[in-house]
């Protein structure tokens, strides 16, 4: 039986893998001890990478699970995508209460 994703696959073109690879470089480096950030700067930094990483997962466990013809398999996807879902919005939640300012409300409230 073949599995239904090949993830063997690389379809991606060289810049965009080494553009991806350049990123994510960048990127653990932002999380090194010593040289990264640290702080409220280091946990906004995790939260967003939270949000990022739970916003495409949970789409991803709901494409699977309205592709899935097994009632089974659809249900395990369906849970996933609901608790996903679940810990996206908390992260959002996190990042409102103490990073994420609307100028535009805090205008009407004050008027």
């Amino acid at each position: 039986m073949s599995p239904a994703v090949n993830i063997k696959l690389s379809p991606l073109p060289v810049i965009e893998q080494r553009t991806r690879e350049a990123m994510g470089k960048d990127r653990l480096l932002s999380f090194a001890p010593v040289v990264g950030l640290t702080g409220e700067s280091f946990d906004r930094r995790v939260l967003q990478n939270l949000e990022g990483l739970l916003n495409h997962l949970r789409f991803n466990a709901k494409a699977l699970a309205d592709a899935e013809p097994e009632p089974s398999l659809k249900q395990i996807d369906t849970t996933a995508n609901n608790k996903l879902d679940e810990l996206y919005k908390r992260v959002l939640d996190m990042l409102r209460e103490k990073y994420y300012i609307n100028t535009g409300e805090r205008k009407v409230a004050n008027k």
